[in-house]
């Protein structure tokens, strides 16, 4: 039977029906049999053989449509046509979820059905570019960032609300360095409601201060994870205290630094922040002294249990257990400190001293 044949059969004898994922060649029968199910909430499409996002257009009418996932299995013969004139009405005016992969200079007309939506999770992953003989996903080429560049404009404009966000390559693609392009995402600092990101980019080096300008636009956050980078990050530890200090609710964190690099003050002067940080992913960073690192990490992460690594992870390691050490040391100080407050408070009540 076949794939329209079926469609046809659950329209008329699943009405009800709210979740669909279906896994073939799509053909023009099959699309315009999907918006007969007015009740779909969850909807999963393998786009085997699809080369035009214009279908989209037809699923407006799924008004209770909540989450939506599109996966375009070959991005090498993936074209776009002219798109028809869009509809006044949003598209999929319930959509929460949206989850598509496709070639990043397909996103922007992917995403141009919709207006100010009120979307709260994104994801947008390229595709694995497969071998003639559908061998396993093969590491391209880094692209032209321009690739990206209309994409990233577009989403806080599609999307001004969301709270969830994972953008980027697959990463196994990550196989080249190239340098920070932090321009190139700063649309995104425009999402003030995010709480957790994701992104995955060979261009995402930045310095301190663009990891202070990111702090500071997304105070909301809950979780960051920046990777993809191959190199020697710019960035130091500089970098997580701003996330400490701007973002109060964060609890986990994945970035690269350079924690060779250390601020030139005493960090036994520093005050202990109050953040949340519990998890902390350092990927390749590279570290040299152990203890010095740990002691700023412990001030600037003082609820930090978690440390991972990709590499060096025998000395990253090493601060993991110093971290836990201090940790002991400061809360042994604070034991004895409030015990002297308390005989002191005692001798007090008890009359002056002679």
């Amino acid at each position: 039977m076949p794939v329209w044949a079926c469609l046809d059969a659950l329209v008329e004898h699943a009405p009800k029906l709210q979740d669909l994922h279906v896994q073939t060649t799509l053909t023009p029968a099959c699309l315009s049999t999907i918006p007969r199910m007015s009740n779909l909430q969850c909807l999963s499409l393998l786009c085997k053989g699809l080369r035009d996002v214009r279908f989209l257009h037809a699923l407006h009418v799924l008004k209770h449509l909540k989450k939506l996932v599109i996966s375009f299995e070959d991005s090498a013969t993936f074209v776009i046509s002219s798109l028809p004139k869009a509809s006044t009405a949003q598209a999929l005016p319930a959509l929460i979820e949206l989850n598509v992969s496709v070639p990043p200079q397909q996103i922007s007309p992917l995403l141009s059905i919709f207006k100010e939506h009120s979307l709260r999770r994104l994801e947008i992953r390229t595709p694995p570019k497969r071998s003639i003989l559908e061998g396993p996903p093969q590491p391209d080429p880094i692209p032209d960032p321009e690739m990206w560049a209309k994409a990233l404009q577009d989403i806080p404009i599609r999307f001004p609300y969301l709270t969830h966000m994972t953008v980027g390559f697959q990463r196994d693609r990550m196989d080249m360095t190239a340098p920070g392009l932090f321009p190139l995402f700063e649309p995104l600092l425009d999402l003030r409601e995010l709480e957790n990101v994701n992104l995955d980019f060979p261009w995402l080096f930045f310095t301190d201060d663009d990891f202070k300008k990111i702090a500071l636009a997304w105070p909301e956050l809950c979780t960051l994870r920046l990777a993809g980078s191959v190199g020697t990050p710019i960035a130091t530890v500089t970098a997580l205290q701003s996330f400490a200090i701007h973002c109060p609710k964060l609890h986990g964190i994945s970035l690269q630094f350079d924690a060779r690099q250390l601020p030139p003050t005493t960090i036994e002067d520093a005050p202990i922040s109050f953040s949340k940080v519990k998890l902390l992913d350092t990927q390749d960073s590279p570290v040299d002294s152990a203890l010095s690192v740990a002691r700023h990490i412990d001030r600037i992460f003082p609820s930090i249990k978690t440390i991972q690594s990709s590499r060096q992870g025998e000395l990253w390691g090493e601060v993991g257990d110093l971290i836990r050490v201090l940790k002991a040391v400061r809360m042994d100080q604070k034991a004895r400190d409030h015990a002297l407050m308390k005989r002191v408070r005692s001798t007090r009540r008890a009359g002056p001293l002679d």
